[in-house]
């Protein structure tokens, strides 16, 4: 991994995979395969060592100033001095995330004459995490040096060596969400030998993408049409779990999702050096879930991923604050006490994924 004053932290991974299969065959002319999955991935960060950052003692300048800091996520600042650069570590870059899986399916396979007939299941329960800490970034712009006639003549470093923290400088809060959703698939195929140079196929399959859960139900999800508790008007935050969404679900999980299979295998000409194939399919994704993965803001959302920032009295001709007094206090809410309060975080932007009436799918036909 990058190193150095703007280098990233390292980090280690680990991974895990464990499978078990079972195959039967019952006659010549039936055969049932069932498996069993289970894998797991893992990204740690680790903090720099004090060779190559002087973690450590830049940790305990750091005591007492108030900065919201976290170890190993958000350890130091972010600070930009203007005309020089950053340093510290990466905002957004340190996190442990992972995944991990459970699979189990099951296939039976029966010969029929001319007629292969296949069926089958399977069930996925996907799980992911992404846990950090909000970042601290400290800006040292140099304006605040500037000759207060002309505007000019300031430098960052100048600002920087008086410790003075622009506005606009920030943190934040930031819930680690652990999300969850399950899938159920089931299918049936019928592969017809309906004469020696001709193959047709017909299948049929139904999926369930289960609504993603968050382990807590620390999640919030957008109502455009409920009557907001704080003013008189449309559109609120409902948190899961409550009496305004009962649901532990983020949406409701569509059950429509059947999805018919077509090709055929053409043998035209006696000596068989051609073969024209074609077909159509309609397939349903689960990319949804990738949307409202962990690391995006979707998974954490409105209340649950929040900026702050010091913005002293928005003139912009003062500090926010002198670093060596420490940061004024943000007044940053408790996650536990959000949910309990119907906090409506007026004033803040709005963060949700729509989910619409039906999954994605795709349909594919080919020649």
């Amino acid at each position: 991994t990058q190193t150095g004053i703007e280098g990233a932290q390292p980090y280690h991974t680990v991974n895990q995979i464990f499978a078990l299969g079972l195959t039967s065959m019952f006659t010549q002319t039936l055969v049932n395969e069932a498996r069993v999955n289970f894998t797991r991935q893992n990204v740690i960060p680790q903090i720099n060592p004090d060779s190559v950052a002087g973690t450590s003692q830049t940790v305990q300048k750091l005591q007492g100033l108030n900065l919201n800091l976290s170890a190993p996520y958000s350890t130091v600042p972010n600070i930009n001095v203007g005309g020089v650069g950053n340093f510290g570590i990466q905002s957004w870059q340190n996190a442990t995330s992972g995944a991990e899986a459970i699979t189990i399916l099951d296939n039976l396979t029966k010969v029929l004459n001319k007629h292969t007939l296949k069926t089958g299941m399977i069930y996925r329960r996907d799980m992911g995490w992404y846990e950090t800490g909000f970042p601290i970034a400290l800006s040292f712009g140099g304006g605040l040096t500037n000759d207060p006639v002309s505007g000019q003549g300031g430098a960052g470093l100048a600002q920087f060596v008086l410790g003075a923290v622009d506005e606009g400088s920030y943190t934040g809060l930031y819930h680690s969400p652990w999300q969850s959703n399950n899938y159920w698939g089931f299918f049936g195929q019928d592969d017809f030998r309906a004469t020696s140079k001709l193959t047709l196929s017909f299948g049929l399959r139904y999926e369930i993408f289960g609504a993603p859960v968050e382990r807590h139900d620390d999640v919030t999800i957008f109502n455009f049409t409920g009557e907001n508790p704080q003013v008189p008007f449309a559109g609120r935050v409902d948190y899961a779990a409550t009496p305004q969404h009962p649901s532990r679900n983020m949406f409701p999980t569509h059950h429509g999702d059947l999805g018919p299979r077509f090709s055929f295998a053409w043998t035209p000409f006696s000596n068989r050096k051609t073969v024209i194939r074609g077909g159509y399919g309609l397939i349903y994704s689960n990319s949804f879930y990738s949307a409202i993965a962990p690391q995006l803001t979707g998974a954490s959302s409105t209340g649950y991923s929040q900026y702050f920032g010091w913005n002293g009295d928005f003139t912009f001709q003062r500090p926010a604050f002198q670093i060596s007094k420490g940061a004024p206090a943000l007044n940053i809410p408790n996650l536990s006490v959000i949910k309990q309060s119907d906090d409506q975080f007026l004033g803040q932007g709005v963060s949700m994924v729509s989910p619409g009436d039906k999954d994605p799918y795709v349909q594919q036909w080919s020649l």
